[in-house]
């Protein structure tokens, strides 16, 4: 179990990325505090690229001939906590199945520094690694 580490800076102006580091797309990198704030919205969706509907994730993510990543994935969440960004990621997405809406959890869940999460999810921190599938990510906060 890796220990979580603080963030690298706590400060208002912290910019937040999530980077691909192992499985398809390696080296790609998502800057969330961008993405948020260009997409005026506090939360962002995560999960596998669909081309029948390519706009269905804020961060959609290319896995190659698996589908170990479910298309309604993730969910990351910012909270400010004193005017300082804090993220947050949760296993699944609020969408409609089968005619009825509700938080459906994703098919192979997601870890965090080998950790489980569930719908309650788990504050993120510098250099944080989650895994979603095949896909292996670390979080950056400068």
């Amino acid at each position: 179990l890796l220990a979580a580490s603080k963030p690298s800076s706590s400060r208002a102006d912290s910019k937040w990325k999530i980077r691909i580091v192992e499985g398809p797309g390696e080296g790609k990198e998502f800057n969330i505090t961008n993405l948020s704030n260009y997409l005026n919205k506090k939360v962002l969706t995560i999960g596998r690229h669909d081309p029948g509907t390519p706009f269905l994730n804020d961060i959609p993510v290319t896995e190659g001939i698996t589908n170990y990543m479910s298309v309604h994935h993730g969910t990351l969440e910012c909270i400010f906590k004193n005017d300082i960004p804090a993220w947050f990621l949760r296993d699944g997405q609020w969408y409609e199945k089968n005619g009825i809406r509700g938080w459906y959890l994703s098919r192979n869940g997601i870890k965090v520094n080998d950790v489980v999460i569930d719908n309650f999810g788990i504050e993120l921190h510098n250099n944080d690694q989650i895994k979603m599938g095949k896909t292996i990510f670390r979080i950056v906060c400068e």
